[in-house]
């Protein structure tokens, strides 16, 4: 059987009906730490708070504020490893020591490496049912 090389036009037509592609995974994240700039590692990420301006990034190791979107950081991640918990707050699952209900059917998680309690929107409550 002969192959034919295709033209660069065929190559791109090719490609576009393959359909889309997953973006690439993010590695870093950078940010300010008052005056200072940081990276941080994405396996090193707990939590992205998108409330307020730019986006809160904790980590074991501390916070800092990075001025891109929540939108567009959390569209990078692993969504089998982050996981959204309200409309502004992604959370890496890993992190999560325990979820706890309150009486009023309210969700609270606790992170296993910092004292941080983080409320889950009743939208995204369901990740935390007992099974």
């Amino acid at each position: 059987m002969n192959a034919t090389p295709l033209e660069p036009d065929a190559a791109d037509a090719a490609c576009a009906r393959a359909g889309p592609t997953q973006p690439p995974r993010r590695r870093w994240i950078s940010g300010q730490d008052g005056r200072t700039a940081k990276l941080v590692a994405i396996d090193d990420v707990l939590v992205l708070d998108g409330t307020g301006a730019g986006t809160r990034v904790v980590s074991v190791a501390g916070e800092l504020r990075s001025h891109e979107p929540l939108h567009e950081l959390a569209a990078a991640l692993d969504p089998g490893r982050y996981w959204r918990i309200d409309t502004h707050v992604v959370v890496r699952a890993d992190a999560v020591a325990r979820a706890r209900r309150d009486a009023l059917g309210r969700v609270t998680l606790q992170l296993r490496q910092r004292p941080d309690t983080l409320p889950v929107g009743s939208a995204y409550a369901w990740r935390f049912e007992p099974c």
